[in-house]
């Protein structure tokens, strides 16, 4: 398995062509084809009967995807009523895409066909124009996004999305060897009347103060510190006063409680509070590095943090966010960013099946890297009712709750609400638009009423990454109706952010000046979260935020659509965040969304290892190490002992997570009664793949051209205490990342034979094989990964509706001290 995920990296790495077709729409005669009875099934390729014939569709191949209009060609064979050999063609089709990230799941709808060609039966090619248009929205209605997402990477040019102007300054970084927290506070503390006390208002921790002190909890233990930045540390005896301030703080504050099924810890951790953008790594002890194949780099395998130390230079690198920052100490730092295209050629060479490879995202130039930009591109889509919003902004900071609007900068025309519960824009005096669980409403005061919009000026998605509503700009309207409104958001609603350097990241590293009167209101933040990304041959592109050493003990997010869950008490680092559909969050109003079960609401990763929290830096199922009832065998040692098991951070990440799983391959539908293995390339000839031995001597064409990448000697990783301050970046080997994937080798090779008028011949003998081999291998790599991806989850769900009708519903009220932009 490890070969076939080696030879994906590989087929994503060669260049990525855009498919063109000609647009020659067929003419459909009159005719009344036998209706088929069978379900349409999940699964490729798609059979079914129509007038005594077999028809078989094989897997769309996808020639472009902007918004929600897809453009794909499909393989097809028609075998005679009477039998015989089937006849082989193309269709091209364009379609409209619902995509359901938490279903995992694409609905085709309003189909065009473009082109149906048949060369052996052009005569027919009218008729069967006229039966795949009837026939495509029944039989090709449903495609898991695994397989699109997986086609999309290799078939698309990476899709201009601008990369934009971030700040990239390192936040304070925190390192500890001992179980450590940490809490934020937005700025400097404010303080509030609280039950004989006053509470920090601007966090969403419980800190106290009384009597010059200041007090918080987490964990279920209480700290002390002269001042709110520490030192802090553990009370034995609390007063029995905090008690009764944290029984009053109710659901104003998150209190860090430990998970139900954690085991109980038995010391208190060290606590680290931060009144600027911060973030804490830390290990399990003295960082223990393991060498990294065929590299000089090593990753700390006793830390859930992405850790590494190059081996030549000396230098440590972490990962925050999706940006890169090194140091010649872990412990003193400084810290300094690196971009993406500057790191040292050997993190692109990362094997894909290492405990680490989810950095391969973050590593400009890479294949994970080129595929989280186009599933970074990718709308969750919804169809909305228009009409009334039953929408309730409330400002805060003044007696009558008026708006104070502060302009955007490079955008006059533009100013938005700073002390608004919802993001709030005003574009004339009688033009206001906000936005709510990624729906536009537009109301002609800053009041309302508010209706769905139908439309937003076009300004809007110029505001800049340094205005605290940027991430408003990802939510799109699509087109409407007077019946229905197409809308969707990218994950950049959710906080994603293509860098100047090419690679997809969490936030805009920009620390926003928040609001904050009666209430605090808080603005999006790019660190404190351990917010990073998975993309992999078995994952496709995910991101969330990481659990560490404790379970349950980090806040959650508390900006924009975060807010809902927040106030469910919901734990986001049990899920991948881009698979969450926050269109389901209208207060219930959500019209035709069956319920999956074993779910909710909030659904995480059925991808993951079943007990397994979402970490896209480790590999280690940490939640294993506090649940003893889910616990398997190799595990209970370490836990008897008291002790964390890092050994799945020293293997590779299938054998670490279980993959697949002997639950979840029980699970997994029956295979396909024929092979999904046909192709048809942009000008309509039909192609056939089987695996073939890599040492085989056959028809794959495979060129990967570069210097070999000799054995390299490592040098032993230094001592915490030889510091590297004043090192040039110049001592460093050159970056090169034009290629760098140069020297990996394909495991898994493809042999190809052409269909023609007297059958299916060998490829060699076609000339037009040369031409389309590189594009043929990696869309039959891609598939097999599709394949892998979306067989290796539980099963899916009845087939979804072609639409989503949504009703707006009201928003909930800021709560005092935690008023939340949405």
């Amino acid at each position: 398995m490890s070969d076939f995920r080696k030879f994906g990296r590989i087929a994503l790495l060669l260049s990525i062509l855009l498919a063109g077709g000609a647009a020659c729409q067929a003419q459909s005669p009159s005719i009344a084809p036998t209706a088929s009875t069978a379900a349409p099934s999940q699964g490729w390729p798609r059979v079914f009967q129509d007038g005594g014939e077999t028809v078989t569709m094989y897997q769309p191949q996808i020639e472009q995807w902007d918004d929600t209009t897809m453009t794909f060609r499909a393989a097809v064979a028609i075998e005679p009523a009477g039998g015989g050999e089937p006849i082989y063609g193309m269709v091209r089709t364009t379609a409209q895409a619902d995509v359901d990230k938490a279903a995992r799941v694409v609905t085709l709808h309003d189909f065009q066909v473009i082109k149906v060609t048949f060369p052996t039966a052009s005569e027919r090619e009218a008729w069967y124009a006229a039966m795949l248009t009837q026939r495509l929205p029944t039989h090709a209605k449903q495609v898991s996004l695994d397989r699109l997402e997986a086609s999309a990477a290799v078939s698309l040019a990476v899709k201009k999305q601008r990369g934009l102007g971030l700040n990239n300054d390192p936040p304070r970084i925190v390192f500890s060897t001992t179980p450590a927290l940490l809490v934020l506070v937005d700025g400097d503390p404010v303080l509030r009347p609280f039950g004989g006390a006053e509470r920090v208002i601007n966090t969403h921790a419980l800190i106290v103060k009384a009597g010059g002190v200041f007090y918080t909890t987490s964990l279920n233990f209480w700290y002390e510190a002269p001042a709110i930045t520490g030192p802090w540390k553990p009370l034995a005896e609390p007063p029995a006063s905090l008690a009764q301030l944290r029984q009053a703080a109710g659901d104003e504050v998150d209190l860090m409680q430990p998970e139900t099924s954690a085991a109980p810890l038995a010391a208190p951790p060290a606590l680290f509070v931060s009144t600027v953008p911060a973030e804490l790594i830390q290990t399990d002890g003295t960082p223990e590095f393991v060498e990294i194949a065929d590299t000089t780099l090593f990753q700390a395998q006793n830390s859930d943090d992405a850790i590494f130390l190059d081996g030549q230079t000396r230098e440590y690198f972490v990962l925050i966010s999706g940006r890169w920052f090194k140091s010649a100490s872990l412990e003193r730092g400084p810290w300094l960013f690196v971009s993406a295209r500057d790191l040292p050629p050997d993190f692109a060479r990362i094997p894909s099946n290492n405990p680490r490879a989810n950095a391969l995202a973050s590593v400009a130039g890479t294949p994970e890297a080129q595929e989280a930009l186009i599933a970074n591109a990718i709308p969750q889509t919804a169809t909305v009712t228009p009409g009334p919003a039953d929408v309730n902004v409330l400002y805060d900071g003044a007696a009558d709750g008026a708006p104070q609007f502060e302009p955007i900068e490079g955008v006059p025309d533009l100013q938005y609400a700073e002390n608004a519960s919802l993001p709030v824009i005003e574009s004339a005096p009688d033009a206001f638009y906000c936005v709510q669980n990624g729906i536009w409403c537009v109301a002609p005061t800053c009041a309302g009423p508010w209706v769905v919009a139908s439309a937003v000026p076009a300004d809007i998605y110029s505001i800049p990454p340094s205005c605290p509503v940027h991430y408003v700009t990802y939510c799109r309207i699509y087109s409407f109706t007077p019946q229905a409104v197409c809308v969707g958001y990218t994950p950049g609603y959710l906080g994603t952010v293509v860098s100047a350097d090419g690679v997809v990241v969490f936030g805009t590293g920009y620390h926003y000046r928040p609001h904050i009167g009666r209430v605090w209101i808080g603005q999006p933040c790019t660190y404190g979260f351990g917010a990073g990304f998975a993309c992999g041959s078995d994952t496709g592109f995910a991101f969330g935020f990481a659990e560490g050493i404790f379970a349950g003990g980090c806040l959650a997010p508390y900006w924009g659509p975060y807010d809902w869950g927040w106030r469910h008490h919901f734990n986001y680092s049990h899920i991948s965040v881009n698979h969450v559909d926050l269109y389901e969050h209208w207060s219930g109003k959500v019209a035709s969304i069956p319920q999956r079960p074993g779910h909710g609401n909030e659904r995480e990763d059925s991808r993951l290892h079943p007990q397994a929290t979402f970490n896209p830096y480790s590999a280690r199922p940490t939640a294993l190490s506090h649940n003893p009832s889910v616990m398997p065998a190799e595990h209970e040692p370490a836990a008897k002992s008291a002790k964390l098991d890092w050994s799945a951070n020293a293997k590779s990440r299938q054998q670490s997570l279980g993959w697949p799983s002997e639950t979840t391959a029980a699970k997994q539908p029956a295979p396909a009664s024929k092979p999904n293995n046909i192709f048809v390339s942009a000008t309509g000839e039909v192609w056939r793949s089987t695996p073939a031995p890599a040492t085989k001597s056959n028809n794959l064409i495979v060129k990967v051209t570069g210097p070999d990448n000799p054995a390299k000697r490592t040098p032993a990783p230094p001592a915490e205490s030889e510091p590297a301050e004043g090192r040039q970046a110049s001592e460093r080997a050159p970056a090169a990342y034009e290629t760098p994937a140069q020297t990996r080798e394909p495991a898994q090779t493809f042999q190809w034979e052409q269909h023609a008028d007297s059958g299916w011949h060998p490829a060699a003998q076609s000339p037009a094989f040369q031409a389309a081999a590189p594009e043929l291998n990696r869309e039959a790599a891609a598939r097999s990964i599709g394949e892998t991806r979306a067989v290796s989850q539980p099963p899916r769900f009845a087939e979804q509706p072609s639409r989503l009708m949504i009703t707006p519903s009201a928003q909930s009220t800021p709560m005092p001290g935690g008023g939340q932009r949405r």
